[in-house]
C-alpha cells in the first residue's frame, strides 16, 4: 500500500485491515468472540473513503469506537 500510494498521487489509496464480522460468523455457526458487527466494520471503510489519509492501513477496531462516521 505504501509503495503504491507513494507512486500514485492523483488518487488516495488506503487499505482496511478487516477482521471477522459477527453476523457472518453467526451464519457459519462460528463463535463470535473476536468479531465486530457489520456496522462497526463499515466505519473503517467509511473513514477510508471520507478521510483525508493517503497510503494508510486502517485497523477496524480503532474505528469501531468512533461515532462520527455513521
Amino acid at each position: 500500500m505504501r509503495v503504491a500510494a507513494s507512486e500514485e498521487s492523483s488518487l488516495r489509496l488506503n487499505v482496511v485491515s478487516s477482521i471477522f464480522v459477527k453476523e457472518s460468523m453467526e451464519l457459519f455457526g462460528m463463535p463470535t468472540d473476536g468479531g465486530l458487527s457489520a456496522k462497526n466494520t463499515a466505519k473503517a471503510y467509511l473513514a477510508a473513503l471520507a478521510g483525508d489519509m493517503h497510503g494508510q492501513t486502517l485497523a477496524i477496531p480503532v474505528y469501531a469506537e468512533m461515532e462520527s462516521f455513521l
